[in-house]
């Protein structure tokens, strides 16, 4: 409570008003406080840290069978000079193809900037596959992400073809195996076959009756 002081004048009238210097030792602390507070520049107020990590990664997904294309991304953001990925060995995983893409862009007046790397592998056996740490150079400082696992289901395996289906050919002529011991031919299914996609290769072998 805020103390009064009296005063009285000479025509007799009582007068009061609070006197500044009997104020409680904490009141007048936590004014001064306040006043040093509200003179405070902004550089010394503190900064929110920017939530966004630097780096991301991401998989076209966790559950493929040996017969599928795995896609992994690796997403840069707002870097001014980009390095390339350091991705770990993956055992289980043959690498297909790869690429890139690098885009800026303003965005509520600051420029983004955004860096792609996208690898695609595939599977060679079933099991649990793990993408260890992925590491990649910024300005200052080195991130690793974190590992990801993938689990690999085997998928259907490739029907043999048929000597006698469209496309498998057809059985060699007996006579034009006259003096041969042994015939073998060989031929795939598509000679002009995309990135990643599969293709079955047949061998045949052939050998006479004189020669077992």
């Amino acid at each position: 409570m805020m103390r009064t002081k009296t005063a009285r004048f000479a025509d007799g009238r009582i007068g009061i008003k609070p006197t500044w210097a009997a104020l409680p030792a904490f009141a007048f602390a936590l004014a001064v406080i306040m006043f040093i507070a509200a003179l405070a520049p902004d550089g010394v107020r503190a900064q929110t840290p920017n939530p966004d990590p630097p780096v991301t990664v991401e998989v076209s997904s966790t559950d493929i069978t040996t017969n599928d294309i795995l896609t992994l991304t690796v997403v840069i953001h707002d870097q001014p000079n980009v390095y390339l990925p350091q991705l770990p060995t993956i055992r289980g995983m043959m690498p297909v193809g790869n690429a890139r893409s690098f885009t800026s862009a303003y965005s509520e007046g600051s420029l983004k900037r955004r860096a792609e790397f996208r690898y695609t592998f595939r599977p060679i056996r079933a099991g649990d596959v793990e993408i260890g740490p992925i590491t990649v150079r910024l300005q200052n400082a080195t991130h690793a992400t974190e590992p990801i696992r993938i689990a690999v289901a085997q998928g259907p395996l490739p029907v043999p073809i048929s000597p006698s289906a469209p496309g498998g050919g057809a059985l060699p002529r007996l006579d034009s195996l006259v003096g041969q011991n042994y015939f073998s031919e060989a031929e795939v299914d598509n000679d002009a076959p995309y990135i990643g996609e599969q293709v079955t290769h047949t061998f045949r072998f052939y050998s006479t009756d004189a020669a077992r």
